[in-house]
């Protein structure tokens, strides 16, 4: 039988035992007997001191029911009592909280059927280390598993650092004992050779030399021979410290050699994923040391092993690290050859061309290209394969800069298409074909100001090679081109930027007037450079060397782009801006007259 309960807010009628209700008010649970020790009044009056309970509405409203409505969590890897209806909301204004301990000791044992349930909800109360673990094994584990793959990368590396390490100091008394000899002073010549000695043994006690060579040994012993001399031959010296010289840097490459196979083999054989994330990240990471290490990988066969994981590989992730780790040792025509021989440019054309394939892959494949193209790479004037993948290379390299919305993957794209101007001219048709050049402007407009200056210095240079093609200038024109560049002379160096970003801003003006330049040659487009009142940057660029950055080659491309200019258009709009003397004089007068520098070329 239900009954009328009452509050200090509200009168209910009641369909709970009398002993549920009798434990919910009675002062004999811990919260209601804690609380009238310390405040003198009874739980029925105040609510819990406690501030979260405070902000809980806990008050169960009336049911018809006689059980308790026990909603089942929405997240456990534990059992679950079947979901009870819900009783609707009531209107009235919300009674006091209570006590969720007390709530959880008053549920009758005939409202939970017997079984797995009930075991589990009478030990939740004192036993809660299984939750908890269970709780704690249900968490994500991909960050775990990538500190890890750090870890095991970082100790792989860890022995190439410390060789390095010890190589340095080593190169130091290299250098010590060959100063001296330059200077002709043999005085400390012997602590000199005991220095450097030392230190040779030291490092081959602690990395130990090839058994198959023993010529290092030998070496030092007969430095240190000649060295020990009363009166040391300077010549004898000379000629010990170059072969001793030339002896410990193959050591130290077979020491080295014998490392990067190790990785090299774990990416042909992987014992499991772990250990080949762990490998491309070691490669990755010596790729970025230097080119020597990038020529030792790939005279280890790195290259071939890495291609063969992009082709092998189902997992996404994993084909992106290795095209990472290819584009970071791709920086040496050694490997540059190997990955010709091995058809990587088809490859990345595959890789590229394939619009299933996620955007990280396809901006890491770009990279490798951007790469490979790179004209600051010694003895890589061009790249077997690459004429025959042009069209695809463009098309797919065009697609990606109109669809990506990364910063960084649009700055790939415009490098490996800006690269691919200077290693092939004939590329200026697949580009005129797919409009790459306004495509790729209209990336550079959607970042507006946040635009970086190196994205803008890529597409300035894309037009400056393009526009050496005469057929390309009135399909630039019409591509806004014209725009573009004079909004990149715009841009100026800041004391604010760090030195690459001043040294890109530079390459900017430099590129945009060239390109400026070499487009005025069409009338038509030298009228929309005064149409748009270019021809005033211009000649400030030319008079003003802070503007410029202090740089004659720019100051010689505006020179050049003024010229075109006044030949196509006449000279009106230079006079009225008082600059006839960087039109009407021979170049080399107008040069010297505004270079920064002031040497005397009589």
């Amino acid at each position: 039988m239900g009954e009328f309960r009452r509050s200090a807010s509200r009168v209910w009628w009641s369909s709970f035992s009398e002993e549920v209700v009798e434990v919910r008010g009675s002062s004999s649970s811990p919260s209601s007997s804690h609380k009238s020790q310390d405040s003198g009044f009874s739980d029925r009056s105040h609510s819990p001191s406690n501030p979260f309970l405070n902000h809980l509405d806990l008050t169960f409203p009336p049911s018809p029911e006689p059980s308790l409505n026990l909603s089942e969590p929405p997240h456990t890897s534990t059992p679950k009592a079947a979901a009870a209806t819900q009783p609707p909301a009531s209107s009235k204004k919300a009674g006091r909280p209570v006590n969720l301990l007390n709530e959880f000791n008053s549920v009758p044992s005939s409202s939970i059927a017997d079984g797995p349930v009930r075991y589990w909800l009478t030990e939740l109360a004192t036993v809660v280390e299984p939750e908890c673990t269970t709780t704690l094994q249900s968490k994500s584990l991909a960050a775990d598993l990538g500190r890890q793959v750090a870890v095991m990368a970082a100790a792989a590396t860890d022995t190439v650092h410390t060789l390095q390490e010890r190589t340095r100091l080593i190169s130091q008394e290299f250098a010590k004992l060959c100063r001296q000899l330059e200077l002709g002073t043999m005085e400390h010549i012997g602590p000199l050779v005991q220095s450097l000695v030392g230190h040779i043994c030291e490092f081959l006690r602690k990395n130990g030399p090839p058994e198959d060579d023993p010529s290092l040994v030998a070496a030092c012993d007969r430095l240190r021979m000649d060295g020990a001399q009363a009166t040391p031959d300077r010549d004898t010296l000379t000629s010990d410290v170059t072969t001793l010289g030339h002896t410990f840097t193959r050591v130290v490459d077979q020491v080295l050699t014998q490392h990067i196979t190790v990785l090299v083999n774990v990416l042909e054989e992987p014992t499991s994923e772990m250990a080949l994330r762990s490998a491309l990240s070691s490669l990755s990471t010596l790729g970025l040391e230097g080119r020597h290490l990038s020529g030792l990988v790939a005279q280890c066969g790195g290259v071939r092993a890495l291609l063969s994981v992009c082709i092998e590989s189902r997992s996404s992730s994993i084909r992106t690290a290795a095209l990472r780790a290819l584009a970071t040792v791709c920086c040496v025509a050694d490997s540059i050859r190997q990955l010709e021989q091995a058809g990587g440019v088809e490859i990345l054309a595959e890789v590229l061309s394939d619009e299933e394939r996620p955007e990280p892959e396809v901006s890491e494949a770009a990279a490798v290209l951007a790469q490979i193209t790179a004209p600051w790479v010694e003895d890589n004037q061009g790249v077997k394969g690459l004429a025959e993948q042009m069209p695809v290379l463009v098309r797919s390299l065009t697609r990606l800069s109109n669809t990506t919305s990364s910063d960084e993957t649009l700055l790939l794209a415009a490098a490996a298409l800006a690269n691919i101007t200077f290693m092939e001219p004939r590329a200026v048709w697949p580009l005129l074909e797919n409009g790459t050049a306004g495509i790729l402007l209209q990336g550079v407009k959607r970042h507006g100001p946040t635009a970086s200056v190196f994205l803008q210095e890529q597409a300035a240079t894309l037009l400056a090679n393009m526009s050496a093609v005469p057929e390309s200038r009135r399909p630039l024109a019409d591509q806004r081109a014209v725009v573009a560049l004079l909004c990149f002379l715009q841009i100026r160096h800041s004391p604010l930027q760090r030195a690459p970003e001043i040294a890109a801003a530079e390459r900017l003006q430099h590129k945009s007037a060239i390109a400026l330049s070499r487009l005025c040659s069409d009338t038509e487009v030298a009228r929309q450079v005064v149409d748009l009142q270019g021809v005033t940057r211009l000649v400030r660029l030319c008079k003003d060397e802070r503007e410029r950055n202090h740089s004659d080659g720019v100051l010689v491309a505006c020179l050049a782009a003024l010229r075109k200019i006044s030949a196509n258009c006449g000279t009106k709009v230079i006079e009225d801006l008082d600059a006839l003397e960087l039109v009407e004089p021979r170049l080399l007068d107008s040069f010297l007259l505004y270079s920064s520098r002031q040497e005397s070329y009589v």
